[in-house]
């Protein structure tokens, strides 16, 4: 989180001085804004990491209406709280039953706030977006050691087995294990963001994106066996996109 802020930060510096020093070709208004978007991003989340597509319709020379489509894996927000009943020499954190990951399809929209006055200065966009979200929760397998038949099985995680409650974990199966069990949890989201456009080449874009999102599943996300499931996924992001504008001829 402090890296994301921290990134912003010099982020917005940079960009209140390419306004004042950037120089460079000249476009139009039409040039800058008359054109529909195509983007592609990758995005370090405070609880995961993600990538999405996004495709923007110019509604006027301001405005474009998005859709997007956005995957991303998902942490329980105290994992790492957890992490600090880790076996010795293991990589796993104790009770965390499933590994999740987030789809989502969105719609919505991208104001910008401050327009380029050429191509090597910035501009700045507002974006809003919200839609459905689906979480796939797949079950976490466990190398559990079992001393008295002398072998190793692979086991989804159990608080009432003393064998998961003591030092006989030797860490996580391999990450197939489990794929045929994925469960599904349907939920929504909202987004809002602040795009920086800062690309030097007409046609090409390319922008830092931050802002926050929230994920809500009303069945909820059991995450992790010793913490209460959770309903409500606050996350704050920081996304690189690149992709293309698109002249409306």
């Amino acid at each position: 989180m402090k890296t994301i802020l921290l990134s912003l930060s010099l982020l917005l510096t940079v960009s209140l001085f390419s306004r004042l020093m950037g120089q460079g070709e000249v476009q139009s208004l039409s040039e800058l804004n008359y054109t529909n978007e195509r983007t592609f991003g990758m995005t370090a989340l405070s609880n995961g990491l993600g990538i999405d597509y996004r495709y923007g319709k110019r509604v006027d020379g301001f405005t474009r209406r998005l859709w997007e489509v956005d995957f991303s894996s998902l942490r329980h927000l105290k994992e790492k709280k957890s992490a600090a009943t880790q076996i010795a020499n293991s990589r796993f954190v104790y009770g965390k039953l499933y590994q999740v990951f987030s789809l989502k399809l969105g719609f919505g929209w991208q104001k910008e706030l401050f327009s380029k006055t050429d191509v090597g200065s910035l501009s700045i966009r507002r974006v809003i977006t919200f839609g459905p979200s689906l979480a796939l929760l797949k079950p976490i397998y466990y190398e559990v050691y079992y001393r008295e038949l002398g072998t190793t099985l692979q086991e989804r995680f159990d608080m009432d087995n003393p064998n998961h409650a003591n030092n006989y974990i030797q860490g996580r199966a391999p990450f197939v294990k489990g794929l045929s069990e994925i469960v599904p949890s349907p939920g929504a989201f909202v987004r809002l963001g602040f795009t920086f456009e800062y690309g030097k080449r007409k046609g090409i874009l390319n922008a830092l994106e931050a802002g926050f999102m929230l994920e809500g599943y009303p069945l909820g996300l059991e995450i992790m066996a010793t913490l209460p499931r959770t309903y409500a996924v606050p996350r704050l992001y920081l996304s690189y996109r690149l992709g293309r504008n698109i002249p409306i001829y």
